[in-house]
């Protein structure tokens, strides 16, 4: 697996959200997203994978997403989101597009 950002509340529905082009998971830390979340009380947790290591590929981005990330948090979640920021949120379109029923829901921001 990839560097990754995680906000483990022990709850049944994840939200894996991908950072930008440029971004890293820390720079949504850094941005205070996951400490937002924490303090809302929303029962959610958050993951933030590196996908950068596959380049511009979005098929290899769209194949690390499926393998290392959402299958398995189809086994251990009942809901699962995918978000995405920019780039994530374009490869977050694109992974629901092609594999309808894959995640429970999006949140994509510009």
């Amino acid at each position: 697996m990839n560097p990754t950002e995680r906000l483990e509340q022990g709850a049944d529905s994840l939200l894996l959200m991908l950072p930008g082009a440029l971004m890293t998971p820390q720079h949504m830390v850094q941005a205070g997203l996951f400490e937002t979340l924490s303090r809302s009380g929303l029962a959610l947790d958050l993951v933030a994978p590196d996908l950068h290591a596959e380049g511009a590929d979005n098929r290899l981005a769209l194949r690390a997403l499926e393998d290392e990330w959402l299958a398995p948090a189809r086994r251990r979640y009942r809901r699962v989101w995918l978000g995405g920021i920019s780039r994530g949120g374009q490869l977050a379109l694109s992974c629901w597009a092609g594999r309808l029923g894959a995640v429970d829901g999006l949140c994509l921001l510009a």
